[in-house]
C-alpha cells in the first residue's frame, strides 16, 4: 500500500502523457460526411480530474470538436487509467471542402496525427 502512494504522489508531480490510439477513423471521407471515431487513452495524462480533448484541423488551425471528461476523483494508479470516448459524443464533425488534411487530437496534453482525404 506504500509503495502505491509513493507511485500515485510521485505520477501527481511528474505525470506521464497519455499513450493514444484510434479506432475507425477512415483514411478518406466525402465533403460533409460525418467523422466519428473512438479515441482510446492508456493514462490520464498532465491532469487526470479533468480531462480535456480537442480534435482540430493542422492546415486551418481550426478546431472541429472540443470536450473535456471530468472524474470523480483521482485514480490511485493514473498510468493504468483506460479511457475509451466517442468522438464526438454529441453533434457531427465535417469538414467541408475537398482536400488532404491532418487531424489532430489533443487528449490532455498527449498528441496523435491521423491524415485524411476529402474528396
Amino acid at each position: 500500500m506504500l509503495i502505491g502512494i509513493l507511485i500515485s504522489v510521485t505520477l501527481l508531480y511528474f505525470p506521464f502523457p497519455a499513450r493514444l490510439s484510434i479506432e475507425g477513423l477512415q483514411d478518406s471521407y466525402k465533403v460533409k460526411e460525418p467523422i466519428k471515431f473512438t479515441l482510446i487513452a492508456n493514462g490520464c495524462g498532465l491532469k487526470c480530474d479533468n480531462i480535456k480533448i480537442n480534435v482540430m484541423l493542422k492546415e486551418k488551425n481550426q478546431v472541429l470538436y472540443s470536450t473535456a471528461i471530468v472524474a470523480d476523483g483521482l485514480p490511485l494508479f493514473p498510468l493504468l487509467t483506460n479511457t475509451r470516448e466517442r468522438i464526438p459524443a454529441d453533434g457531427v464533425i465535417t469538414i467541408d471542402e475537398p482536400g488532404s488534411y491532418t487531424i489532430v487530437i489533443d487528449f490532455n496534453g498527449s498528441i496523435i496525427e491521423k491524415q485524411v482525404t476529402i474528396t
